[in-house]
């Protein structure tokens, strides 16, 4: 060892150069083993929700489809009652129908008269 007082001033400035590019390696070593496993975590955590998303996408496609089979049920419904409305609508309008008006109304009044008396 030399006894030049610069030197023995550099020494201890050259050990903490030394400790703190240390430290500074080892904080970028933690760093990336914190990205590492936030990275893993991300990864898993959208796994996670794209399954969630998929069983979302598929329950809304099963409700879509209900919700179709409904509809359809309720066209034919519909439809139907259209079919017998006309039906009707084209007996109550009839030559027949007027023909017979004042022979429905006499038996009409001749079934009240008789029920009456029982």
């Amino acid at each position: 060892m030399t006894t030049d007082p610069q030197y023995a001033i550099a020494a201890p400035c050259k050990d903490f150069i030394k400790i703190e590019f240390r430290l500074r390696v080892m904080s970028l070593f933690d760093a990336e083993q914190n990205i590492y496993c936030y990275s893993h975590y991300m990864r898993d955590q959208l796994g996670t929700i794209s399954v969630e998303l998929d069983n979302a996408i598929a329950d809304r496609n099963s409700t879509i489809s209900k919700l179709d089979s409904a509809l359809a049920e309720r066209d034919s419904a519909i439809a139907k009652l259209d079919s017998v409305l006309a039906e009707r609508d084209s007996i109550l309008g009839s030559t027949s129908w007027k023909l017979t008006a004042p022979l429905r109304t006499i038996m009409n009044l001749f079934r009240k008269v008789v029920g009456g008396n029982r």
